[in-house]
C-alpha cells in the first residue's frame, strides 16, 4: 500500500474541515488540522506535509504570513489557498511568497477531491513563474513551459477576475488555458527551460491578455490537425491527431474565437492578443 499523503488544513472555520474530511475520506491521505497561523506552526514543527489548503475566511484577509511560514519551514509542500475573494495586489502577494494555486469558495467536494489530487501530482520549481509586473491593472508574468504552469496560471488568473459574473469567469479562464496550453505544448515544444510571456490588463470597459511563445511562429494554413482549420465539420481533425500520435485535442483556437471579441496574432504567429469587452 502506497504512504497516504499529508495534507494540513488551515482554516478557522470548523464546516471547511469537515467539508475536507467528508471529501477526501479513504486512505489516500492523512489528515490534520489548525485553525490559525499559531497552530499551523506548531503542526509544521511536528510532522511533513505534502500539502498545505488554507483558506482566506473573508476579503482582504492576509495569508502571505502562513505562506512565508510554510515556505520556509516546509519548502517541498505545496501550498493552496481558498478564497471566496481576493484583491488583484493580494493576489500577487501571495504569488511571490509561494502559494502553488488558489481555488474558489464555496468548496464542492468532487471539485475540491480533485484539485487537491491534481496538484499533488505537479512537478512545481521556485521560478516556474517570474513577475515582471504586478501593477492590479498591469499583470506581467514569465512563465516556464509546462503544462503545471498553465494550469496554475489559470487559477490565478479566475481569481484576478472573481468579481465578473461566472459566465464571463469560465468563458475568459477557459480560453486563456487553451493559450497557455497551445503556447507551452507547439510553441515551446514542452521544453520547460523556455520561457514564455504572459500579460494581463484590466481596462475599464475590457480585459485584455497577451501571450508570446518562445516558438518559430505558425500560419492558419499549416494547421490541418486543429478544428480551426475546418470549422464546419471540427471533428475531421481529429483522425489526423491519431495518425501524427498527437494527443487528444485541437480545439484551442476555435474555442477562444468563440469566448474571446477579438483574437489578434501576430504575422509570425508566436504572440497571440485576446480581448474580452465588459
Amino acid at each position: 500500500m502506497p504512504e497516504p499523503a499529508a495534507l494540513l488544513v488551515v482554516h478557522r472555520d470548523p464546516s471547511v474541515h469537515k467539508i475536507v474530511r467528508e471529501a477526501l475520506a479513504g486512505e489516500e491521505w492523512r489528515i490534520d488540522s489548525a485553525h490559525d497561523t499559531a497552530e499551523a506552526v506548531s503542526r509544521l514543527q511536528s510532522a511533513p506535509y505534502d500539502l498545505v489548503l488554507a483558506g482566506m475566511s473573508f476579503p482582504g484577509e492576509d495569508c502571505v504570513p502562513l505562506v512565508s511560514r510554510v515556505r520556509e519551514m516546509q519548502p517541498a509542500a505545496k501550498i493552496v489557498l481558498t478564497s471566496g475573494g481576493a484583491e488583484p495586489a493580494q493576489i500577487m502577494r501571495l504569488l511571490r511568497a509561494g502559494v502553488t494555486c488558489c481555488v474558489r469558495e464555496p468548496l464542492s467536494p468532487v471539485t475540491l477531491k480533485q484539485s487537491l489530487a491534481t496538484v499533488l501530482a505537479w512537478h512545481i520549481g521556485a521560478d516556474d513563474i517570474e513577475i515582471l509586473s504586478d501593477r492590479p491593472d498591469w499583470i506581467s508574468l514569465r512563465a516556464r513551459a509546462k503544462i503545471e504552469t498553465a494550469e496554475r496560471l489559470s487559477h490565478f488568473f479566475l481569481q484576478l477576475i472573481g468579481d465578473l459574473d461566472n459566465a464571463t469567469c469560465d468563458a475568459m479562464v477557459t480560453a486563456v488555458r487553451e493559450l497557455l496550453i497551445n503556447a507551452i505544448e507547439h510553441g515551446a515544444a514542452l521544453d520547460a527551460d523556455k520561457r514564455i510571456d504572459v500579460t494581463y490588463v484590466r481596462g475599464k470597459r475590457s480585459l485584455l491578455y497577451y501571450i508570446r511563445d518562445p516558438g518559430e511562429g505558425f500560419s492558419f494554413e499549416d494547421l490541418p490537425h486543429a478544428a480551426i482549420s475546418n470549422p464546419e465539420a471540427p471533428l475531421e481533425h481529429v483522425e489526423l491527431r491519431e495518425q501524427m500520435g498527437s494527443r487528444p485535442g485541437g480545439f484551442g483556437i476555435l474555442l477562444t474565437r468563440n469566448f474571446a471579441d477579438e483574437l489578434l496574432y501576430s504575422s509570425k504567429g508566436n504572440e497571440v492578443l485576446l480581448i474580452r469587452y465588459l
